[in-house]
């Protein structure tokens, strides 16, 4: 069993004492994306967006498990956001979008099968980066200052490069067990 998988257990576990503590619920939500189990972060999500109302993280994990279960809440957002600014005239705004919706259709696909964890935390933690990035280039800075879902989904990204293991962790992880590559 690998150590995301161990540590989602553990996790599943700890929230089971106390379903109600929003630090477990997130702890659980991050834990279920980590091992791929993206459709059963989501309730999570939601519960805790509509529970605790002044916790922003969780309304751009959402978003992101939305897009990354073909639901396209983010990836459309920015796209009517763009539209709505005229900013989709640009043809490389246009592509940006397009790879933010390639990602998270491959994202799908990854998750479809007997992937990896790590495999799928690493794709994740960089899909998610590149989201909020393009989003930030397209949209401009001011959405990052008024603390919206797009600053507080920027924000959060960063830190999903290194929950559930650094990305550089991660690529460690793939290089010797998945690839058999020396140490």
């Amino acid at each position: 069993m690998g150590r995301v998988q161990e540590s989602l257990e553990e996790t599943e576990r700890a929230y089971r004492l106390d379903a109600l503590d929003p630090g477990f619920a997130n702890q659980l939500a991050l834990a279920r994306m980590a091992a791929g189990r993206v459709a059963e972060a989501v309730p999570v999500y939601e519960d805790l967006v509509a529970r605790v109302p002044d916790m922003s993280f969780p309304v751009s994990s959402l978003l992101r498990a939305y897009a990354f279960l073909q639901d396209w809440a983010a990836v459309d957002r920015l796209w009517d956001e763009c539209r709505r600014t005229g900013r989709l005239d640009d043809p490389l705004v246009r592509q940006q979008l397009a790879r933010c919706r390639a990602d998270a259709v491959l994202f799908g696909l990854h998750t479809a099968g007997d992937t990896d964890p790590s495999l799928v935390k690493l794709f994740w933690a960089e899909v998610t980066q590149r989201l909020y990035e393009v989003a930030t280039d397209v949209l401009g800075p001011e959405v990052l200052v008024d603390g919206g879902p797009w600053a507080a989904g920027l924000l959060s990204t960063r830190a999903n490069s290194i929950q559930g293991g650094t990305s550089e962790i991660q690529r460690n992880v793939i290089g010797e067990r998945l690839l058999g590559l020396p140490r």
